[in-house]
């Protein structure tokens, strides 16, 4: 059985439209205190999942792009926190916003062309997210 905790160091690695990231204090007094499996169909940021941190999650969404991502860093978490790396030391080495623009022009053109289960296209999936206008 999971019970009802909550974890202050696991949170959303990407910001997702409807995120419930700043209603999840308020949700969780309506969430039962104890459960079997954690399931959630449309994941998103997954605020709601890091703060309960169940022991079983069954973890969905309609973004397949966002769902390989999730499998990507259960998998290798590593792989995934290297190439991140690699794209933000080549975003903050760019000395103009301009220079920062084309980048992330170029990033999501790449993006829109590759497979949606790629690695190389989850990894995108979070730079963008973090250098699109406002952060979003």
């Amino acid at each position: 059985m999971n019970t009802l905790e909550t974890v202050k160091t696991a949170r959303p690695f990407v910001k997702w439209v409807g995120g419930k990231g700043r209603l999840v204090s308020e949700l969780a007094k309506y969430f039962p205190k104890q459960y079997k499996d954690y399931y959630e169909p449309f994941v998103g940021g997954g605020a709601v999942f890091f703060s309960l941190t169940p022991k079983t999650a069954h973890l969905n969404d309609l973004n397949l792009v966002l769902i390989s991502l999730y499998s990507f860093i259960k998998d290798d978490v590593n792989r995934v926190v290297n190439s991140l790396k690699v794209l933000e030391l080549e975003y903050y080495s760019l000395p103009s916003i301009d220079e920062k623009k084309a980048l992330f022009l170029q990033k999501r053109d790449e993006f829109n062309n590759l497979t949606n289960d790629s690695f190389e296209k989850a990894v995108l999936l979070i730079f963008i997210n973090k250098t699109c206008f406002n952060g979003m």
